[in-house]
């Protein structure tokens, strides 16, 4: 990258720089215009074998192969085992819906009898209320000389 260590001004131009990319071109352009470099065949060969020195071998292929195959079948394994969870999960969801319905069955039957009871409490007659109206019915009886038989 090209970074500029006068303003574009302080540099003599034929036509004007229409961009800070265009000046960076120019720049090197006229920087190694005379610095074309016969290569011989030894520093060529030099120059690609440095280019190859951190390329993989075969036998680092093959490693990785091995590597790659080995994390195949983990995954393959893994696959097995989450197609498994999820008919687990299938059936199990089944059991929660129809867990969820016996539920619903049950909850309309617990107000079905949670209105029963209120009904019946609506005629209810408390024990010491009905004690109290049988010694009351007694004196009664008693004033008007009725046998009862209790």
């Amino acid at each position: 990258m090209c970074t500029r260590k006068k303003p574009i001004d302080s540099y003599v131009a034929v036509q004007p720089l229409r961009s800070e990319t265009e000046f960076c071109v120019l720049s090197t352009v006229l920087y190694t215009r005379g610095m074309v470099k016969k290569v011989t065949n030894e520093e060529l060969a030099r120059m690609i074998a440095k280019g190859f020195e951190n390329t993989a071998t075969k036998d680092d292929i093959k490693r990785l192969d091995g590597r790659m195959d080995t994390l195949d079948d983990r995954m393959d394994t893994l696959d097995g085992r989450m197609d498994h969870f999820e008919e687990r999960m299938d059936r199990f969801e089944e059991r929660m819906d129809r867990f969820d319905g016996r539920m619903d069955h049950m909850d309309a039957r617990l107000g079905r009898i949670e209105a029963d009871v209120a009904e019946i409490r609506g005629n209810l007659v408390y024990k010491d209320e009905f004690e109290d109206l049988m010694a009351r019915v007694k004196y009664l009886e008693i004033k008007a000389g009725i046998d009862s038989g209790k």
